[in-house]
């Protein structure tokens, strides 16, 4: 049976909910959603709803996905920078760059980047060894920019690490703010935030076209990502053009290092407040790999650092908001959505409903053991979004983030060098609101 228009929060006459949303999202979130499993809210001229109940969200994201397209807020603010990537892109485009870039994430695919991930997380640990203090956040950032570009574009960007971070720290900045902005603001405002967009917007492509360059000076077939770009053409029989090229390239440079370094960052934070869960992780690394490097085979083994990274993606799901627009009217939840207003779902707040998890705001990576996943209702765990749009590198980051710990964990134990509690923080993605600082203590292999 269908209501009237769901409750929510009434604010500003003219901006809604807006400045609440930017001010403070997630807080607004939690607010929102105590109104109902379905909650209404305006962003100034947009009528939006916050959708919760692991059901409707399900609804929304599978069942009825096709009848979606994505927030046109999102695309617009973030195809300032990502273009008409596969993030941003839709129906028949869309379906034709994931066919192009699926085989890059295929198993088969996965297992010849193990050596890579292991490689380059090692050359890190040899440089902790020296260190003092380490900032993670940053050092992990750059460790799987490293990765992602060379398992998927065969190029070493070391020399270029500080002006791609420096680039993805704009367009967080600048995205964060604009994300949650009903009202475009035009970039060629002479604004202090329009100038870094811009700032990093260049630095980023300027590495990108010089990878493509490379690459077509060498006429090599790689196998990879950015020879499969190179390599595509249109019905017409024309090559893909350079500015899509580049598109694709920074989307996945973004999305391909910056969910698994925030991940990443969060365990080890994780791992420092509970010792004993740490304990039991680095005891089951030992008895599984007995001191040396993990492979493919290991992985599957690794039954409770499972438990522990499905344990932080509940509490701390890099992708915090999933926006969509409806194509027609439907019926979401029991109340009517009309076509072109907003529909937002959270894993942030879907993940610690109490209704699916205990102590929902507890980390308690136990309760993944014996199977409690298969037991969870389609729409309840979404770390990753979900249905046709579901993230692309899913399995390439679940793997990345496996190994960088199994990694470090084997070779440190951790130490804070500050006590200050670290917070989430909503930006781009969910990030540790400061830098996590630690003083790495070798461990030996007994």
């Amino acid at each position: 049976m269908e209501r009237t228009r769901p409750s929510g929060p009434r604010k500003n006459l003219l901006l809604g909910s807006a400045t609440d949303l930017i001010a403070s999202p997630l807080e607004f979130l939690k607010d929102t959603a105590s109104y109902g499993d379905v909650a209404s809210f305006r962003l100034g001229p947009f009528r939006a709803y916050l959708v919760r109940a692991a059901e409707d969200v399900n609804e929304v994201l599978v069942k009825q996905g096709d009848v979606f397209t994505r927030d046109p807020i999102m695309r617009y603010a973030s195809g300032k920078f990502l273009g008409n990537g596969i993030i941003n892109s839709e129906g028949n485009f869309h379906r034709d760059q994931r066919r192009m870039m699926q085989p890059a994430f295929h198993h088969k695919r996965l297992e010849g980047y193990v050596e890579l991930m292991v490689n380059q997380t090692d050359r890190m640990i040899k440089q902790w060894e020296s260190l003092d203090d380490i900032p993670v956040n940053s050092e992990i950032a750059a460790l799987t920019l490293k990765i992602v570009c060379e398992a998927l574009f065969k190029s070493d960007i070391t020399d270029d690490v500080a002006n791609v971070i420096e680039a993805v720290h704009y367009f967080e900045e600048v995205l964060a703010v604009e994300l949650r902005h009903p009202v475009p603001i035009p970039d060629w405002l002479p604004i202090p935030r329009k100038q870094r967009l811009r700032k990093g917007v260049a630095l980023l492509h300027e590495v990108i076209s010089e990878m493509i360059g490379d690459r077509r000076a060498s006429a090599v077939d790689k196998g990879d990502v950015l020879s499969t770009l190179l390599l595509a053409t249109s019905e017409d029989g024309s090559p893909m053009p350079e500015e899509q090229m580049i598109d694709e390239m920074t989307t996945t440079v973004i999305a391909g290092h910056e969910t698994s370094a925030t991940v990443i960052t969060w365990i080890l934070y994780l791992m420092g407040l509970y010792p004993e869960i740490n304990t039991r992780v680095v005891n089951e690394l030992d008895s599984v790999l007995a001191g040396r490097a993990p492979q493919m085979s290991d992985l599957p083994q690794l039954k409770y650092l499972d438990c522990v990274i499905k344990e932080t993606l509940r509490l701390f799901p890099p992708g915090w908001l999933i926006g969509r627009t409806p194509k027609e009217d439907l019926t979401i939840g029991g109340y009517t959505i009309k076509k072109g207003q907003l529909i937002y779902m959270s894993p942030y707040i879907t993940q610690r409903d109490s209704r699916y998890f205990e102590e929902p705001d507890a980390f308690k990576p136990d309760r993944w053991l014996d199977g409690f996943e298969s037991t969870l209702p389609k729409g309840a765990y979404f770390p990753f979004s979900n249905g046709f749009h579901v993230c692309i590198g899913q399995q390439f980051a679940l793997m990345e983030i496996k190994l960088i710990v199994a990694r470090l964990l084997q070779h440190f134990q951790f130490e804070r060098t500050q006590s200050e509690p670290i917070e989430p923080v909503a930006l781009v993605t969910l990030c540790p609101d400061k830098t996590l600082h630690v003083r790495a203590m070798e461990r030996v292999f007994a």
